[in-house]
């Protein structure tokens, strides 16, 4: 018996001192991990720091020459020295096109650095003639050999276009906001960009053949486009066009991104009153370029007012109705159920025992009048006589609103 207690205790020793060991090579090994990954980011800070320092020690006597040039004889600074060394191959050697000489650098001569800045040429399988000239009219951003969507290309496409708009904003200074995507001229790099992305898609072959992986990549991108738009200040006209169109192109190669948009615009900011003019103007160019089916919409707004128990969404729902007949974007016979919550409420019929605002009540009634006079005379809601229907407009025409709407939507409350 004692024999068989010797042996129980020796077993458990020796078990606890297995658990202890590798509890103890446990520890180590976590300690390690976390000792070693501060290590390596106290050695990147380090090396940064060493870096940016001997940078700036090196280039501190070049600044402050260039710096003192302009600031003491009002005057741009040339270093002629790189002309006066006799051991120095270049600049002396370049070619006469690319040899540095006062005045900066020629439009020719940009064009090398601004190479740099579009997507690499990929490599394309070999074609007939006809062939080879219909895909070298298509741009570099559209060569793809691999047959799934480049959607790095269409990346930088959307990236390009961000900056080009940014850049032409900055130079119109405070007229800016009333450049729209309509004053664009084809040739114009903001046109060039959006035409892009179905030269893009067309590279891999038919755009209704999309596989499923494209088809969520699509879709994944256009939900960050659709969130950038909602990021845009009311008064960048441009940007906001032209990031509906680039949507709307998305859309011609994928349809299901149409059926979507209408479900992610739900969950838009909507809090505070900006929100909500931003919101009533992305919707209407959503609209307006077919990228919401308008009777969802219809349905979701009216629900949204509740018969008019809900008053936020209910002078929402009376100045997107006013916009939408105004600039006949929807006609009213599409929008059955927000035209019935108008009606209500001009006639003070609302099934509801809460107070509603006087001049909701009074806009509606306006509306309602305003709807009733275009039909009777044949014209819009502003008396004016009804155009004829036309063919489906192109991007720049579908995305682009009048700067009296804009003005309004901005004005709006």
């Amino acid at each position: 018996s004692a024999i068989n207690d010797a042996t129980g205790n020796s077993s458990t020793s020796t078990q606890l001192g297995e658990l202890e060991k590798n509890a103890l090579d446990q520890c180590c090994a976590i300690c390690s991990t976390d000792n070693l990954e501060l290590g390596c980011r106290l050695i990147e800070k380090a090396a940064t720091e060493k870096a940016v320092r001997k940078l700036n020690d090196t280039i501190a006597p070049a600044l402050t020459l260039r710096k003192d040039t302009r600031e003491k004889k009002g005057q741009l600074y040339y270093d002629m020295s790189i002309f006066g060394s006799e051991n120095q191959r270049y600049p002396r050697e370049l070619p006469d096109m690319l040899r540095p000489k006062p005045g900066g650098l020629r439009p020719e001569q940009l064009l090398v650095y601004e190479a740099f800045q579009r997507i690499p040429r990929q490599p394309q399988p070999t074609q007939s003639s006809s062939e080879s000239q219909s895909g070298q009219s298509t741009g570099d951003a559209s060569n793809n050999s691999s047959g799934q969507l480049n959607m790095n290309a269409i990346s930088a496409i959307a990236l390009k276009l961000d900056k080009t708009v940014e850049t032409l904003l900055n130079t119109a200074g405070p007229r800016a906001q009333e450049i729209s995507l309509a004053m664009i001229p084809p040739e114009h790099e903001i046109k060039q960009l959006i035409a892009a992305i179905p030269r893009v898609v067309a590279s891999v072959g038919d755009p209704s053949s999309l596989s499923s992986s494209d088809t969520d990549s699509i879709l994944s991108f256009s939900q960050g486009i659709l969130k950038r738009i909602y990021e845009v200040d009311l008064s960048q006209r441009l940007r906001l066009e032209a990031l509906i169109a680039l949507l709307e192109m998305l859309n011609k190669i994928c349809p299901q991104l149409g059926r979507n948009i209408g479900t992610w615009t739900k969950y838009a900011p909507t809090k505070t009153d900006a929100e909500r003019k931003l919101h009533r103007a992305v919707l209407l160019l959503l609209v307006r370029s077919d990228l919401i089916q308008i009777g969802d919409l219809d349905a979701h707004l009216a629900k949204s007012a509740d018969e008019g128990r809900d008053q936020v969404w209910l002078e929402f729902l009376i100045l997107f109705v006013r916009a939408a007949t105004l600039e006949n974007i929807v006609p009213p016979a599409k929008m059955p159920n927000m035209i019935n919550i108008v009606q209500l409420i001009a006639e003070d019929r609302a099934p509801t025992s809460q107070q509603i605002n006087p001049a909701f009540r009074k806009a509606a009634a306006r509306l309602l009048e305003e709807l009733r006079n275009s039909l009777s005379s044949g014209g819009d809601a502003r008396g004016r006589q009804a155009s004829p229907v036309r063919a489906r407009p192109s991007y720049e025409e579908s995305s682009s609103m009048s700067p009296t709407s804009v003005k309004q939507l901005t004005d709006a409350s």
